[in-house]
């Protein structure tokens, strides 16, 4: 029964310092799953933009096999007497095709581009930050370690000293 004050400090600090342990786990974790969805939007933005580029060079592809076969289409169908009006046409559809497949496409890939950068700006920021924060927690951690420590010893003290005044003061109680 001796042992019951000192066991009782014990393990208050001891439960004091596994709550800091876990508060700074959670912490961690947090950092870790804010990071790893940074990289996927990263991931995704990357997709995106090569899904995008594909997407444009099928359409030029199709655009221009569509244009070609017209062009063979209406010469054979005329007999090529109108050949050189009907390629000067072609040549002003094309120019209007193209602008408005940049006026289209041209809009999404340069906001998927902000958008690529800036994530990629505030990862590089977030890191910066978590590693700061990082050291600053170990270092707040280690100082309440340390503190919880010498309060359990001071407190364990106190037990001794008040166990041993009661001993003098209470000599036949044991």
């Amino acid at each position: 029964m001796e042992n019951k004050p000192y066991e009782m400090v014990e393990s208050f600090w001891s439960n004091w310092s596994h709550s800091l342990s876990l508060l700074t786990s959670a912490g961690k974790q947090m950092e870790q799953f804010t990071l790893e969805t940074m990289k996927q939007q990263q991931e995704a933005f990357h997709k995106l933009t090569e899904g995008m580029e594909a997407m444009e060079q099928e359409i030029k592809q199709y655009a221009s096999q569509m244009s070609t076969q017209y062009t063979d289409y209406m010469k054979q169908l005329t007999g090529g007497q109108f050949s050189a009006q009907i390629d000067e046409w072609q040549e002003k559809w094309n120019d209007l095709s193209q602008q408005m497949q940049q006026a289209s496409v041209s809009p999404a890939k340069a906001s998927l581009s902000v958008l690529s950068q800036t994530s990629g700006q505030f990862e590089e920021t977030l890191k910066q930050f978590i590693s700061q924060h990082q050291q600053q927690r170990e270092e707040v951690q280690k100082q309440m370690e340390n503190f919880l420590q010498e309060l359990k010893s001071m407190q364990l003290d106190l037990v001794k000293k008040v166990e041993e005044s009661s001993k003098h003061v209470f000599p036949f109680a044991k």
